[in-house]
């Protein structure tokens, strides 16, 4: 459904208006995230009425956000459900989230052929965020029915679902409105968790003597306030700041022909800078509507305040601080990172770093400046575990010496996100190569001659344990990705 007043607005502000029916559908969201924790609590409602209005709220929403490109993403669900239903839970899994991969990909591909780009606010957002339900629901699934919990890892553990959910389960799941058009995810067993209001469940005796249940949820509303302030600080500069210093300046013959080496760098810099924006102002603004659905809750900090941090995507300081290119690479996209250790390289056998390479490729698509952003990546990621073993023990004698190596590495790796997600924007091979030319492969050719002067370092695998503090991990959505989860004793292997 168009409105007029939307396409009005749209001329005045020079907005598409694919975006700005993005900007409505999500400010409906929030709205009606605030209704549903007041008027659907745990406590005012069963579990079968939050699924059933989840369920058709998110339909409604998708049917406004994407239009008849939902029957792509009833599709995909229908057929995963069929198959987790009919097929032996033993192998179901794989044909499960084959098939959402596959047609993933089959989108991707026909996106290509058609010239048709991303970031279009269309079908590809939803689908892929669907192809992880679809993927970590199967893998559950096959973990609570034909596995032994003592042959599971730490997240398999926390992530197993003992029986298929019944459909208006899993078409809540699948379609909640607050996850459905950018994430993060909630996995199943999450997401139950909160369906049923068990973290909040509170037993206590009444004036009659009686036992009863209680919720006590606490308030969100300073985690809200503040990641709708800094939503609306992305949307200024996404308005304002994006079109005046647009990343595809980066490749345009005038600024190549007319600017030295070290502006390039720092227009590359700024340009990138001000297109994260787009990004921060989508999840971090998804996260404030998980939150005000009553979605998100973590526990509480060693002050006792209340942390809503289970549903974020990304973790904005450590993404623009990060000490390390690993650090940086965590704190993005992290609901995505979860879905590929879960379902990929914990299960894969040989070769789970290439596997979960490969599976992170096809599942972003299969444009060539893509490629070329995570050959790039994994090529510095390697040149930067190599500084890491040889460098950082020289910087590690006192304080000062540690702060100014962190000061260093930080600097480091901020340039070379820039670097090296430029590409990732333009997608094509063509201009991804007149940019790395431009400032001639600079980059690339320090971490080649990184890998091949520094020496290899030994790495001592040790026992810790997971409540431990490990490389600077101090929330449990990164532990989860790097492997120490709370609750066991992980393996983890730390740099000399």
């Amino acid at each position: 459904m168009e409105f007029e007043f939307l396409h009005q607005f749209c001329d005045k502000i020079g907005l598409r208006y694919r975006e700005a029916n993005f900007v409505m559908c999500q400010c409906l969201t929030t709205v009606f995230s605030f209704v549903f924790r007041a008027y659907c609590g745990p406590s005012k409602a069963s579990p079968t009425t939050r699924h059933a209005v989840f369920a058709v709220f998110g339909l409604l929403l998708a049917v406004q956000a994407i239009g008849w490109e939902i029957l792509h993403l009833l599709l995909v669900s229908t057929v995963g459900y069929l198959i987790m239903n009919l097929m032996s839970p033993h192998i179901m899994q794989y044909y499960a989230s084959g098939f959402a991969i596959l047609y993933l990909s089959g989108i991707h591909i026909w996106f290509m052929i058609i010239g048709k780009g991303v970031n279009n606010f269309d079908i590809v957002g939803p689908l892929m965020v669907l192809t992880e339900k679809v993927g970590c629901l199967a893998w559950s699934v096959h973990d609570g029915i034909s596995r032994k919990e003592s042959d599971m890892n730490a997240m398999q553990k926390k992530m197993v679902v003992r029986s298929i959910p019944s459909i208006l389960e899993y078409m809540s799941f699948m379609f909640y409105p607050q996850g459905l058009l950018v994430g993060p995810i909630v996995y199943y067993a999450d997401y139950s968790v909160f369906i049923h209001g068990t973290k909040h469940k509170v037993t206590q005796v009444n004036s009659d003597g009686k036992t009863v249940i209680i919720y006590r949820e606490p308030s969100a509303a300073v985690a809200i306030m503040k990641k709708l302030i800094f939503t609306i600080f992305c949307a200024v500069v996404l308005l304002f700041l994006v079109p005046k210093y647009p990343i595809m300046a980066n490749v345009d013959n005038d600024h190549l022909a007319n600017s030295s080496f070290w502006y390039k760098m720092f227009y590359m810099m700024i340009s990138v800078e001000f297109a994260k924006s787009r990004y921060f102002f989508g999840w971090v603004w998804a996260d404030a509507i998980h939150n005000a659905a009553g979605m998100g809750f973590n526990g509480y900090d060693d002050k006792g305040n209340p942390k809503w941090d289970a549903a974020s995507n990304v973790n904005v300081w450590n993404f623009e601080f990060p000490t390390s290119l690993k650090v940086l690479l965590d704190s993005w996209n992290r609901s995505t990172l979860v879905w590929l250790r879960y379902t990929c390289y914990d299960r894969v056998t040989f070769q789970p770093a290439l596997v979960t390479f490969l599976l992170s490729s096809i599942w972003h698509g299969f444009f060539p400046g893509l490629f070329v952003t995570f050959l790039s990546g994994h090529l510095l990621l390697m040149a930067s575990k190599k500084v890491r073993a040889n460098v950082r023990p020289l910087f590690q004698g006192s304080y000062q010496s540690s702060a100014f190596y962190d000061v260093l590495t930080w600097a480091t790796t901020y340039v070379t996100l820039a670097y090296i997600i430029t590409p990732f924007t333009y997608l094509r091979l063509d201009l991804s190569i007149k940019f790395f030319n431009s400032i001639y492969w600079w980059l690339h050719i320090v971490a080649i001659i990184t890998l091949l002067v520094l020496p290899a370092r030994k790495r001592l695998t040790t026992k810790i344990n997971d409540d431990n503090k490990v490389n600077g991990a101090k929330d449990s959505s990164s532990s989860i990705v790097t492997g120490q989860s709370r609750g066991g004793v992980e393996e983890v292997k730390k740099d000399l």
